[in-house]
């Protein structure tokens, strides 16, 4: 197989072809990085180094039969300016494209992936229109210890969900790390690379280790072996973060870490490589034009490792290039276009069971916001649907709507969970349902945050209050005559808007009729 890698960083491809067990005849690679070339030279001997993707004449090359790349992310980055195809560096996506159409002259059956950030719709759609197939999102975090979000464009085979392997960032730390220069804050240790102002989001309380989040506690707690984000001390919407297990998504400059036996540190750059999946040692190294080794830098390796891919998530995907699998593999491509945009199935997740008839209007809610919200998403909410000829109250029938929602499931791309830290029954047996069948399970409130906007409000009920109205006397005995008053869900929120704003005040409300 003849592979053309474009923004090739540190030829992370050519080590996923490997593990997939790809035989590679020839792997051209494009890069402009010096730094991630010479880690690439260190490793692969077999590499054609082309330089800059603008200077590649494909008419030189022979035919090719795979063509990889993650273009430049910036411009879609959430992390970035938003500047999206204004971007130069994401205006190279055309540039593949270009290439990708000059090398269906030699190969019209040519094989190709795209990856990239999670973006905004409207910019997945534009590119999915010019490639011709479905994006999946893929979550690294099922293959390693570290959350990554990535979109991946390709015409291997239509990809499902990884199964979730459930590494935990303990399973990749060194717990004998040794730090020189320790600071101690309330009896926590700290990497002296976290500044005085991140070390001031950290208190311990009570023996927790709480770090302040815009939560309604006002806090995380972050345990043994758990991923932190204090990077941001003077940010109100990026304060102090604590991820169960995981480490925060991998960039090019690693801010963040881990708290471990009572230590809050960076990642070390070994950890970093096997948080990417690579091997132990894989960016330790660059090769010099002459053939010398010279030890790569802390802050290089973060940087290429950080620009890199998830090598298992990758390896994953070309599986589907492997010899005597070609009965599983369905061509996504089309030869002709439609112009109805192909819709994906999200399964809503959220409690049907106690309040039913306002759980059911909140999953309305959910569904309507998720139609308008995503253009390209039809929500499926069983308790919607199967509540208008089941009865919830009767076991057998109840039994049955939960049968049929995890048929409804099984046709689903995703599942949304609307309350995830505290799920009903239900819903733990559709989110175990969804994990156990490669259904990427993800929480609401974030795939929310990806679009800027919120979740929809939750229906309030009204409120009866009690308040006394007058105080007197019974039989020598003191006696409070009350007064009953009925408060709307609307007051209420406003009532708690007025609270959040005005801490500790006193708030008067005019009462209605």
């Amino acid at each position: 197989m003849n592979v053309l890698s474009l923004f090739d960083g540190i030829s992370t491809g050519r080590l996923a072809l490997e593990r997939a067990g790809i035989k590679v005849h020839k792997y051209y690679a494009s890069e402009i990085d010096t730094r991630a070339i010479k880690i690439s030279k260190a490793n692969w001997d077999d590499v054609v180094q082309l330089g800059d993707v603008n200077g590649i004449d494909v008419d030189t090359l022979p035919k090719i039969d795979l063509l990889i790349g993650g273009s430049p992310c910036q411009g879609f980055s959430r992390a970035g300016k938003g500047l999206n195809f204004k971007d130069p560096r994401s205006r190279l996506f055309f540039k593949f494209v270009e290439i990708l159409e000059a090398l269906r002259v030699k190969n019209p059956d040519i094989k190709f992936l795209l990856e990239n950030v999670n973006m905004a719709h409207e910019w997945r759609d534009i590119i999915t229109e010019y490639l011709g197939v479905e994006p999946v999102l893929i979550d690294s975090k099922k293959m390693s210890a570290a959350m990554r979000e990535r979109v991946y464009w390709t015409n291997i085979w239509k990809i499902k969900q990884p199964k979730d392997r459930g590494v935990k960032l303990l399973d990749v730390l060194d717990t004998d790390v040794k730090i020189e220069g320790l600071i101690e804050h309330e009896g926590i240790l700290f990497d002296p690379l976290f500044s005085e102002a991140s070390r001031e989001l950290v208190h311990v309380v009570d023996g927790e280790v709480r770090i302040r989040q815009a939560t309604k506690k006002g806090y995380i707690v972050a345990e043994n072996g758990d991923g932190i984000n204090i990077s941001f001390p003077g940010s109100k919407s990026r304060r102090g973060r604590v991820l169960k297990q995981k480490a925060s998504t991998i960039t090019c400059v690693c801010n963040f870490g881990c708290f471990i036996n009572g230590v809050m540190r960076k990642f070390t750059a070994e950890e970093l490589e096997k948080l990417q999946t690579l091997p132990v040692g894989y960016t330790k190294f660059y090769k010099e034009d002459d053939g010398t080794l010279v030890e790569a830098t802390q802050t290089a390796r973060e940087n290429v490792i950080g620009n890199g891919w998830t090598a298992d998530v990758i390896t994953y995907i070309f599986s589907g290039l492997k010899e005597g699998r070609e009965e599983n593999l369905e061509k996504i491509n089309k030869p002709e276009r439609s112009n109805t945009m192909r819709k994906r199935f999200i399964y809503i997740c959220s409690p049907c069971k106690g309040d039913m008839e306002r759980n059911i209007t909140k999953a309305q809610d959910y569904c309507r916001e998720a139609a308008e919200l995503f253009p390209d998403v039809v929500p499926i909410a069983p308790h919607v649907y199967c509540t208008q000829f089941l009865d919830d109250t009767n076991p057998k029938e109840r039994a049955l709507g939960m049968d049929l929602g995890i048929s409804l499931l099984s046709m689903c791309s995703e599942l949304w969970a609307y309350g995830i830290d505290n799920p009903s029954e239900g819903m733990k047996a559709e989110i175990e349902y969804a994990k156990e069948h490669g259904i990427l399970v993800r929480d609401a409130v974030e795939v929310y945050q990806h679009t800027g906007e919120e979740l929809p409000d939750a229906e309030l009920g009204d409120a009866l209050i009690v308040l006394p109205s007058h105080v007197g006397s019974l039989n020598g005995i003191a006696a409070i005559e009350s007064t009953t008053v009925r408060i709307s869900g609307e007051a209420v929120t406003e009532l708690a808007n007025e609270l959040r704003k005005h801490p500790g005040h006193d708030i008067t409300m005019e009462a209605g009729s």
